[in-house]
Protein backbone atom coordinates (compact mmCIF):
# COMPACT_ATOMS: atom_id res chain seq x y z
CA UNK A 1 0.00 0.00 0.00
CA UNK A 2 1.13 3.25 -0.53
CA UNK A 3 2.52 5.82 1.84
CA UNK A 4 1.31 9.29 1.76
CA UNK A 5 4.42 10.88 0.44
CA UNK A 6 4.64 7.82 -2.75
CA UNK A 7 0.73 8.76 -3.46
CA UNK A 8 1.67 12.59 -3.64
CA UNK A 9 4.79 11.71 -5.87
CA UNK A 10 2.25 9.39 -8.22
CA UNK A 11 -0.34 11.89 -8.55
CA UNK A 12 2.45 14.43 -9.70
CA UNK A 13 3.19 12.09 -12.59
CA UNK A 14 0.01 11.09 -13.52
CA UNK A 15 -1.49 14.81 -13.42
CA UNK A 16 1.88 16.29 -15.04
CA UNK A 17 0.17 17.41 -18.41
CA UNK A 18 -3.79 16.92 -16.89
CA UNK A 19 -2.70 20.45 -14.71
CA UNK A 20 -2.25 22.43 -17.82
CA UNK A 21 -5.23 21.48 -19.35
CA UNK A 22 -7.94 21.42 -16.97
CA UNK A 23 -8.03 19.79 -13.06
CA UNK A 24 -10.82 21.37 -12.05
CA UNK A 25 -10.90 19.85 -8.63
CA UNK A 26 -9.42 17.24 -6.44
CA UNK A 27 -10.27 16.04 -3.03
CA UNK A 28 -8.44 13.45 -1.10
CA UNK A 29 -11.05 11.36 0.78
CA UNK A 30 -8.32 9.42 3.01
CA UNK A 31 -7.30 5.70 3.85
CA UNK A 32 -10.55 3.88 3.90
CA UNK A 33 -11.56 0.48 4.30
CA UNK A 34 -12.23 -1.75 1.08
CA UNK A 35 -15.72 -3.29 0.63
CA UNK A 36 -13.23 -6.81 0.36
CA UNK A 37 -9.92 -7.93 0.22
CA UNK A 38 -7.85 -6.75 -3.18
CA UNK A 39 -4.32 -8.54 -3.73
CA UNK A 40 -4.58 -9.30 -0.23
CA UNK A 41 -4.93 -6.01 0.59
CA UNK A 42 -7.88 -4.39 3.23
CA UNK A 43 -7.46 -0.62 2.80
CA UNK A 44 -6.24 1.83 0.63
CA UNK A 45 -6.09 5.66 -0.44
CA UNK A 46 -9.17 7.04 -1.91
CA UNK A 47 -9.13 10.39 -4.04
CA UNK A 48 -11.47 12.14 -6.27
CA UNK A 49 -10.84 14.40 -9.16
CA UNK A 50 -12.75 16.60 -11.83
CA UNK A 51 -10.77 17.11 -14.91
CA UNK A 52 -11.66 18.95 -18.16
CA UNK A 53 -10.21 17.92 -20.99
CA UNK A 54 -10.28 16.28 -24.41
CA UNK A 55 -10.98 12.83 -24.82
CA UNK A 56 -7.12 12.20 -26.39
CA UNK A 57 -5.55 13.86 -23.34
CA UNK A 58 -8.78 11.81 -20.47
CA UNK A 59 -7.14 8.56 -22.94
CA UNK A 60 -3.59 8.78 -21.49
CA UNK A 61 -4.49 9.87 -18.50
CA UNK A 62 -6.48 6.55 -17.86
CA UNK A 63 -3.52 4.60 -20.22
CA UNK A 64 -1.12 5.87 -17.35
CA UNK A 65 -3.52 4.86 -14.42
CA UNK A 66 -3.52 1.22 -15.92
CA UNK A 67 -0.08 0.89 -15.91
CA UNK A 68 0.88 2.34 -12.70
CA UNK A 69 1.12 -0.56 -10.29
CA UNK A 70 0.61 1.66 -7.05
CA UNK A 71 -3.08 2.06 -8.73
CA UNK A 72 -5.33 -0.77 -8.38
CA UNK A 73 -8.93 0.40 -8.88
CA UNK A 74 -9.76 3.20 -10.26
CA UNK A 75 -13.20 4.37 -12.38
CA UNK A 76 -13.19 7.39 -15.11
CA UNK A 77 -17.06 8.69 -16.03
CA UNK A 78 -18.20 11.38 -18.68
CA UNK A 79 -20.38 13.95 -17.15
CA UNK A 80 -22.15 16.91 -18.51
CA UNK A 81 -21.20 19.41 -15.30
CA UNK A 82 -19.20 19.26 -12.51
CA UNK A 83 -20.85 18.74 -8.98
CA UNK A 84 -20.80 22.27 -6.96
CA UNK A 85 -18.89 22.51 -3.65
CA UNK A 86 -17.51 19.57 -1.24
CA UNK A 87 -18.34 15.90 -2.05
CA UNK A 88 -20.71 13.72 -0.38
CA UNK A 89 -18.01 12.03 1.02
CA UNK A 90 -16.18 15.55 2.49
CA UNK A 91 -19.63 16.28 4.12
CA UNK A 92 -19.74 13.28 5.93
CA UNK A 93 -16.35 13.74 7.15
CA UNK A 94 -17.12 16.93 8.59
CA UNK A 95 -20.24 15.59 10.35
CA UNK A 96 -18.24 12.81 12.24
CA UNK A 97 -15.67 15.21 13.22
CA UNK A 98 -17.91 17.52 14.56
CA UNK A 99 -20.63 14.78 16.20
Amino acid sequence: MAEPNQLNKTLGMLLDNIEASGLIKYEYWGLLDFAYPINKMKSGHYCIMCISSTSSIMDEFVRRIKLNENIIRHLSVHVDKFFEGKSHMMNKQVEEQSA
